[in-house]
This record gives C-alpha cells, sequence and structure tokens, in this order.
C-alpha cells in the first residue's frame, strides 16, 4: 500500500521492522522504488533479497529487468538474464516477455530477436513485444516480416500487433504504401478495422503515405472516436506532402468544431495541432478564438502550445502578441532550442540583408536570446537596434530582470521615460520583477504606486504577485500577507502562492502550513502548493506532517511534476530527470558527478542535512546527488570544452543544494554555469551566483 502511494519511507520502514521477509515482500519493495524512478535503489533492494538467500520469484527478476529497461543499462540486463537462466525460470513466457522488452528498450533488437527465437513458450504478447522492439528501433521492414511469421504460426493477429505494423508503416519506406493496405485488408477480415488503436493507425498511415482521402474515409466511417483519433486526423491534414486544398483547409475547421459538439475535451495536442493549422492557413481570427479556449483550459503555459502561439501571432505580423506568448511559456523544450538554433541562421541572414535594424527582427532577436541564456548577445542587440518602441524596451528591461540585473534595468526604465516613451503593464512587470530580483523593497513599492498614481494604470495580478514576492523574498511575510488582503485579488491563488514560496525559503513552517491551506482550498489539485508545503517540514524535520501531506496528495489524486533538465551540445538537447540513466553515456556522468562532488567536499561544500531519520536521509542524499541539473552539469563538463559555458535549463525551482553545488563547481572547475529555473536565470562564476543567493 504505501509502495503504491510513493510513500516509499513508509514502505521501507515497515519493512525494515518485519521479522519474517518473504519473496513477496521483497518484490513489493523494489517495485515501489522502481514505480518511483529510484532505479539505483530498486537494484540494491534486489541484490539484497538475493543475498537474504529468499528464493526469487518471476516477479522478482520481471521487476529487475524493468528497471533496467529504464535505466537503458543492457550490462545489467544481461547479468539478470543471466540469473534467470541459471534459476531455471527463462522458459516461463511471462519472462521471456520481460527480456524481449528489456533488450529492445536498450537498443538491442537482435538480443531481443534471440530471446524470442530460443523460448519454445511465446505467447500473443510475445509476439506484440518483438513487433513493438522493431517498431521502436526504425526497423519498419523487420517489423512486417515478424508480422507474416506470427500469421503462419497460427496464432490470431490483434489490435496490437496490426497498430504496431501500421506505425511501422507509416515510416515511408520502399512499398510502405502497399503493405499498408495489405495489412488494412488483413485489419478488415479480422474485423478489427473499427477497432480505435487499428482505425487510428490506418488513418495516421495513410496520411503520411499520401492518402489522405483514404484517411478521412476511415475517419468517417469509425463508430467511436475519440480525442486521439480526432487529433490525429487534425494533424493528418498537414502530414501529406500534398498542397492543402481550400476544401481541405474548411474540413479541419470544421473538424475542430465537431468534436467540440461531440463533448470530447481536446488535448494540448489537439490545440497544438489546429495551431499549426490556423499559421499554415493564415486564420489568425479563428487561433485567436482557440487561445481563448486555451486559457480557459489552462494550458498556455505548456511548451507545444506555446511554441505554436508564437508562430501563430509572429506569422500573421503581431509580433507584440507572440512575443508575450513566448514570455508566457515557463519552460524550454527541444522545440523552443530548435526554435533557437533557428533563430540564430536567421538573424545571419537578417544581417546580411540590413534587415537587422529593424525593430521587429531586433525586438525577436533581443527576446530569442535572452530565452536562451545569453544575456549578452540580448544586450548587444539592442544596442545595435533603431528605434525601439514599447516592446522593446519592455523586452529588454524584463530580460535584464530575469537575468538577475536588476540596476541595469531600472537604469533602462529611466532611460526610456527619458526618451518620452510611456510605459505599459508589461513593461511595470518586468520593472518589479528586477526589483524583487534584486531585494529592492522600497524602490518596488514606489513604482508600484507609480504605476497607479503617475500612470494610470490599474495593476493586475501578476503585478500583485509580484509585489507579494518582493515582500516575501525581503522576509516581510506579515506585511505580503497583509497586501494580499488588500489587494483586492484575495481569493486568487496565485497571490498566496507567491507567499507560500517566501515561507519556504524563510522556514516559516507555522505562517506556511496557514497559506498553504488557503491555497490549496482556492486550488486543490494544484500540486505545487502541496510540495511547498512538503518541502517546508522536511525542511524543519518535522516528520509527521510532512508523510501526511503526501498521503493527501495521493489520496486526491494530486500528482506532483518531475524535475527536467536539458543541456545543449552541439545540435543535440540532452534531456534528464533525477536519477536517470537512460543516457548513452550515463556511467560517464555518473562518475564525473561523483569525482566533481569529492573535489568541491574539499574546498567546503558540505551537502544539506534535514532533520530525517538515517533511512530517510540515506534516501534524500541519494536523490539530491542526482538532481536532474547536476547530470546535465556533469555531461556539459564532458562533453564541452573548458571555454564554453555550460548551459541548463529546468522546468522547476533549483533547490539549494544544487544551487551551492554550481557555485563551487563554477570555482573549482574554472567553469561559467548558466542555469535557468522556472524563475530566473543563475549565472555562476568563480564560485558565485548572479543572484547573490537571493532567489
Amino acid at each position: 500500500m504505501y509502495s503504491k502511494c510513493g510513500c516509499f519511507d513508509s514502505g521501507q520502514r515497515l519493512f525494515d521492522r518485519m521479522s519474517k521477509r518473504d519473496v513477496v515482500s521483497w518484490n513489493l519493495l523494489v517495485s515501489g522504488y522502481r514505480q518511483m524512478g529510484f532505479h539505483g535503489k530498486a537494484m540494491e533492494v534486489f541484490h539484497d533479497s538475493r543475498v537474504a538467500d529468499v528464493t526469487l520469484d518471476k516477479f522478482s527478476y520481471a521487476s529487475a529487468l524493468g528497471v533496467c529497461a529504464q535505466m537503458r543499462d543492457v550490462k545489467l540486463g544481461e547479468i539478470v538474464h543471466g540469473l534467470i537462466f541459471v534459476s531455471g525460470l527463462s522458459v516461463h513466457e511471462f519472462l521471456v516477455n520481460s527480456l524481449i522488452d528489456m533488450y529492445s528498450k536498450c537498443g538491442k533488437v537482435d538480443n531481443a530477436r534471440l530471446v524470442f527465437e530460443s523460448s519454445d513458450n511465446v505467447d500473443d504478447v510475445s509476439w506484440n513485444s518483438l513487433i513493438a522492439a522493431y517498431v521502436r528501433s526504425g526497423f519498419s521492414e523487420r517489423t512486417l516480416g515478424v508480422l507474416v511469421k506470427m500469421h503462419k504460426s497460427g496464432l490470431k493477429l490483434n489490435c496490437f500487433a496490426l497498430g504496431s505494423v501500421l506505425k511501422a508503416c507509416s515510416a515511408c519506406f520502399s512499398g510502405s504504401g502497399e503493405f499498408g493496405r495489405v495489412v488494412h485488408g488483413c485489419a478488415v477480415k479480422l474485423g478489427l478495422d473499427f477497432d480505435v488503436v487499428v482505425g487510428t493507425a490506418l488513418l495516421d498511415m495513410y496520411a503520411k503515405n499520401g492518402g489522405l482521402e483514404n484517411a478521412i474515409k476511415i475517419f468517417k466511417l469509425m463508430p467511436d472516436r475519440n480525442v486521439v483519433m480526432f487529433t490525429a486526423m487534425i494533424a493528418g491534414f498537414f502530414q501529406s506532402e500534398t498542397e492543402v486544398s481550400e476544401e481541405y483547409a474548411d474540413e479541419v475547421l470544421h473538424l475542430f468544431s465537431q468534436m467540440r459538439k461531440e463533448g470530447i475535451k481536446p488535448s494540448k495536442f489537439t490545440f497544438s495541432s489546429i495551431l499549426k493549422a490556423c499559421s499554415a492557413l493564415d486564420a489568425s481570427e479563428y487561433g485567436k478564438q482557440i487561445h481563448a479556449q486555451i486559457l480557459k483550459s489552462n494550458l498556455q503555459s505548456d511548451e507545444f502550445i506555446g511554441s505554436a502561439l508564437f508562430d501563430l501571432y509572429s506569422l500573421s505580423g503581431c509580433i507584440e502578441g507572440g512575443l508575450r506568448c513566448f514570455h508566457s511559456t515557463p519552460k524550454l523544450d527541444i522545440v523552443s532550442w530548435t526554435s533557437l538554433m533557428a533563430g540564430e541562421q536567421i538573424q545571419g541572414h537578417a544581417v546580411k540583408t540590413g534587415l537587422g535594424c529593424f525593430v521587429i527582427v531586433g525586438t525577436s532577436l533581443i527576446c530569442m536570446y535572452a530565452k536562451s541564456g545569453d544575456i549578452d548577445a540580448a544586450n548587444l542587440t539592442f544596442k545595435e537596434t533603431e528605434n525601439y518602441d514599447i516592446v522593446t524596451w519592455s523586452v529588454m528591461i524584463s530580460s535584464r530582470a530575469q537575468h538577475g540585473c536588476a540596476s541595469e534595468a531600472l537604469s533602462l526604465f529611466k532611460e526610456m521615460n527619458g526618451c518620452g516613451v510611456a510605459p505599459n503593464q508589461i513593461t511595470f512587470l518586468g520593472v518589479l520583477t528586477a526589483c524583487s530580483h534584486g531585494g529592492l523593497v522600497e524602490e518596488g513599492l514606489r513604482y508600484f504606486e507609480s504605476m497607479k498614481n503617475d500612470h494610470g494604470l490599474n495593476p493586475n495580478v501578476k503585478h500583485c504577485a509580484s509585489v507579494v514576492d518582493l515582500l516575501g523574498r525581503a522576509g516581510r511575510l506579515d506585511d505580503a500577507e497583509k497586501f494580499i488582503m488588500q489587494s483586492g485579488f484575495e481569493n486568487d491563488a496565485v497571490m498566496w502562492r507567491a507567499l507560500l514560496s517566501a515561507c519556504q525559503v524563510h522556514g516559516a513552517s507555522v505562517t506556511g502550513e496557514r497559506v498553504a491551506k488557503r491555497v490549496i482550498e482556492l486550488k486543490p489539485q494544484a500540486a505545487a502548493s502541496y510540495v511547498l508545503l512538503y518541502n517546508i517540514y522536511s525542511d524543519a524535520g518535522i516528520q509527521l506532517p510532512a508523510t501526511e501531506i503526501r498521503d493527501l496528495m495521493k489520496e486526491r489524486g494530486v500528482k506532483k511534476e518531475p524535475g527536467l533538465s536539458w543541456i545543449q551540445i552541439g545540435a543535440t538537447v540532452h534531456s534528464f530527470l533525477v536519477g536517470d540513466r537512460s543516457h548513452s553515456k550515463s556511467p560517464l556522468i555518473y562518475k564525473t558527478l561523483g569525482e566533481m562532488l569529492e573535489k568541491i567536499k574539499k574546498i567546503g561544500y558540505v551537502e544539506k542535512k534535514p532533520g530525517f531519520s538515517a533511512s530517510q536521509q540515506e534516501q534524500k542524499d541519494f536523490v539530491a546527488n542526482y538532481h536532474s541539473e547536476k547530470l546535465a552539469l556533469a555531461l556539459g563538463i564532458i562533453s564541452l570544452p573548458q571555454s564554453a559555458p555550460i548551459k541548463i535549463m529546468k522546468n522547476l525551482r533549483v533547490c539549494q543544494d544544487c544551487h551551492t553545488t554550481m557555485k563551487f563547481v563554477s570555482r573549482v572547475d574554472g567553469r561559467e554555469i548558466i542555469l535557468r529555473d522556472h524563475i530566473r536565470f543563475h549565472r555562476f562564476r568563480d564560485g558565485s551566483c548572479s543572484c547573490r543567493d537571493y532567489w
């Protein structure tokens, strides 16, 4: 129960107190750590179960293989395979399927095929696993051969096998269209052509192979259409290599309307596809209506949708709207990085053609460089741009604020006023952010009053939340709470969450508990509030309430967003989760990280130690040492020259331990490290950070 609820600390303590431990209890513990992503700990428990002389069963080995597959550690997987063989369980079809899955996910498809062919006990799941292995590895033509063998063996083809093969046919290799039609015929003969999985794969295959009309026919014939099928059909119109006719264009927009009429709620992928359709069809007005629906669905911060909105507004000539969408996207994903690389190429073309000095081009470039972490390039582009407008000033002020250049941002604001340019609400948001990040409390309060009294601008919830953040960072929690109650936004969770973040920074557990209850009352499904309160308790060493918060999250189905970090090496973007071992260079990454931690300990680095029990502290140390940003840092050290800055992006706030680690590494290794979390940029040089430990 504890493992399934994610409370592995409680589960581990219960396990440690058990006088008798059978194979089931060992399996549950391994499975629990695996589900939580603690792969190293899961394999450690698996090893302990063998040392404890427990007779392991098929579920024990299947869990271990699952961990190896998630870590992409084929060497460890081969060791487990050997143990299975010695145990005499290798003939069991359940483990055969697990072995096929492990080898395929580790990129060893030939090993997966050998396991399959050497086994006398294979079932339809085994065939499906092998087919999926070939599809996952891109061996489309071999996939078709496996399907033929499956049919000849006398096994009845199922929707999963057909769906996988049709996915392979979507790869558009020589003869894929013809074979896809043959598989379609098989599906009809077996009565599976109306299955949702098969139907979606069919329309996707036809659309990618230039048979868009066939895809439309399949879609119209399907009796039970869900959001996945609608999304696939909408995207299908833009996967075909042929030109999109006006008739098809109208059909795309009609599809979305029909989907809404049928009561099907669009997903973020649906919105992203329809926005691309609006951009391609120059239907900006319809796109704005879609944007309104996105706001109602609270999906505007999604990275895929953010990129699509930026394209929609920018391509229609509304640069300010595009930049507003770009700034409101908190994460930089692979799509954003690709846009950045393309943007650098576009700048080169703009300079060559003499377009670089135009205000629209210059503003876009400033925004691009600032979001990518290169504030120096943004400053240079700003200086080279002629005839600034309010958008250019606002973007540059906000960029300097996000990079911790508070005094520079405020100087720029004064310069803008001196040029006779009237600030708008976005400008003041940048100014307040600069004051907040720079610890300029009194200046920030004066600018807030000036916004209302001198410029006649009404503050919105973002401006007021910035003031709460300003006061909260300075430790003036009571003043921040009074401001919330007098702001007119006392029923907005954004305001209280800003105060809750400050409570965590200052370790104010009593105030934090009261504020958290208010936020949770307003937004019961927002995971951030629960996580902040949990961190407040855990940092203070208050164990029981922390555990209760995690239990409450599980009870209400609230899931914490996993921490994810990105780093660009050459033209490739590498992403990491906590404890991630899926990277091809994982052994070297972990070795480098371990060596670096030992180096910085010698010059004074001390890990943060919350008041936890020994077993809990051991687990927390394991997690903290392998946070995603540390793994990205290690890859940067391995891959980038000494003179190149290491740029890391993270979707969540950087923790105190990782922040301290970055400072020490920048000192001991002589590296410049630029880290962007969801709040701001941190620039580490010679053992110090641009935020001055005020973030």
